[in-house]
């Protein structure tokens, strides 16, 4: 699946690029608190606001979301006019192990994603994430999540690792009940 590959790449360049508008690169901003409520939903998804708020800088004023509805849904979130997460969203009849040669160029030392919630597979990146999950019923036969994060709202990399995978696996369980899954 090379389709991501490209899409990924421009996530992480975006993300480096964004720079950093303030706070020490530790996830905690820096001291300025946080003055935005986390977004609820993402590309239509309603998303628990523990899953995403560890994605989200420590402080900021103003928080937006950016979402294309296409078939291939777009999303990403802003705060203060950096962009610090990016998510692609999709319903495939196609599986996608983000672990399989294919896919595994678009994940930067990528690390499979272990006791997932659901039928499928994940894995993580330094600064990405991937995740399939079986639909089935009413929805398509598999929906995939990718999800690029700006590094500097977390500089460890174990910690924003595991929030990625917390983050597409929270995405993809309320997906799936979204788009009437029944596996």
């Amino acid at each position: 699946m090379r389709r991501w590959t490209g899409t990924l790449a421009a996530l992480a360049v975006a993300a480096a690029m964004a720079g950093c508008s303030g706070g020490d690169g530790d996830g905690d901003g820096g001291g300025g608190g946080r003055e935005f409520t986390v977004p609820a939903a993402l590309c239509g998804v309603d998303v628990p606001e523990k899953a995403l708020s560890p994605l989200l800088p420590g402080e900021g004023e103003d928080v937006r979301v950016g979402d294309d509805r296409s078939k291939r849904r777009l999303c990403h979130v802003s705060v203060d006019d950096r962009r610090v997460l990016d998510v692609t969203y999709s319903g495939t009849g196609d599986f996608h192990d983000p672990m399989s040669a294919g896919e595994r160029e678009s994940l930067a030392r990528p690390r499979a994603m272990a006791d997932l919630p659901f039928d499928g597979k994940g894995a993580t990146g330094e600064r990405n994430a991937m995740a399939t999950a079986r639909c089935g019923g009413e929805g398509p036969p598999y929906l995939v999540v990718d999800v690029g994060v700006n590094p500097e709202v977390t500089a460890d990399e174990e910690q924003r690792r595991a929030d990625m995978g917390r983050f597409a696996t929270a995405f993809l369980e309320s997906a799936k009940k979204d788009r009437g899954c029944t596996a």
